[in-house]
C-alpha cells in the first residue's frame, strides 16, 4: 500500500513539473497586458450598452441576462463612476455598461490592457458589433488604440478587432482587421 502511494505522489510530482515546465516562455514581440476576461451577466432587461463610459452619449444597444456576457476592463474609479467594457457573447456586440448593472466587475483598469496597435488608414469606424451597417463612431491615426479581442465572422471570414481608444474618452468598439497594423493584432478570441 505505501509503495503505491509513493508512486502515485511521484507520478504526481513528476506531472506537475512537467506541467510547470512545458509552458513556453512569452517570446518578447508577445502582446503585454491582455485583457483578463471576467464571465458576468447583467441584472436588468434590457440593459444599455453603449460607445463610451458615459450616461450622454446617446448610441446604444440593449442587452439581456443570460447572454454569454464578459467583461474584460473598467474605465472611471469610485463605484458611482465606474464603467464596464462588455462584450455580449449570444449577440456578439461589445460596448460599456455601469457597472451596477453586472453581476461581477472586470479586474483590470483599460489603461492596463490589450495589445497597442494603430490604423493603416487616416480614419475608420467602430462599431458596437462587427457589422458595417451598426452604430457606428470615428477613430483616426492619431489615436491611442488597443486591441482586446477579435471576432471572425464565419460565413465571410471577415476578421474584427474589439478596441479602445484610451485618447477619446475609452470609447470602444469593432474595427476591421484589414484597417489596422498587422503586426499588432489581438491573438485572444472573443
Amino acid at each position: 500500500m505505501r509503495r503505491t502511494l509513493r508512486s502515485a505522489l511521484a507520478l504526481m510530482a513528476a506531472a506537475a513539473t512537467l506541467l510547470v515546465t512545458a509552458r513556453p516562455s512569452p517570446a518578447q514581440d508577445e502582446p503585454v497586458g491582455l485583457a483578463m476576461e471576467r464571465h458576468t451577466d447583467v441584472k436588468y432587461d434590457p440593459t444599455w450598452i453603449r460607445f463610451r463610459p458615459n450616461p450622454y452619449n446617446g448610441e446604444h444597444l440593449n442587452t439581456y441576462p443570460g447572454n454569454g456576457h464578459r467583461t474584460y476592463c473598467y474605465a472611471g474609479g469610485t463605484d458611482d463612476e465606474r464603467w464596464e467594457l462588455v462584450y455580449d457573447g449570444w449577440q456578439k456586440f461589445a460596448g460599456w455598461t455601469h457597472a451596477y448593472n453586472l453581476t461581477y466587475t472586470a479586474f483590470d483598469h483599460c489603461d492596463q490592457v490589450g495589445t497597442e496597435t494603430d490604423l493603416t488608414l487616416d480614419v475608420a469606424w467602430v462599431h458596437l458589433a462587427p457589422h458595417e451597417d451598426w452604430a457606428y463612431e470615428p477613430v483616426y491615426r492619431s489615436s491611442n488604440l488597443y486591441a482586446l479581442c477579435y471576432y471572425r465572422v464565419s460565413e465571410s471570414s471577415t476578421r474584427w478587432e474589439l478596441v479602445v481608444d484610451r485618447s477619446n474618452g475609452y470609447r470602444a468598439g469593432f474595427t476591421y482587421a484589414s484597417y489596422l497594423n498587422r503586426d499588432k493584432l489581438s491573438w485572444i478570441p472573443c
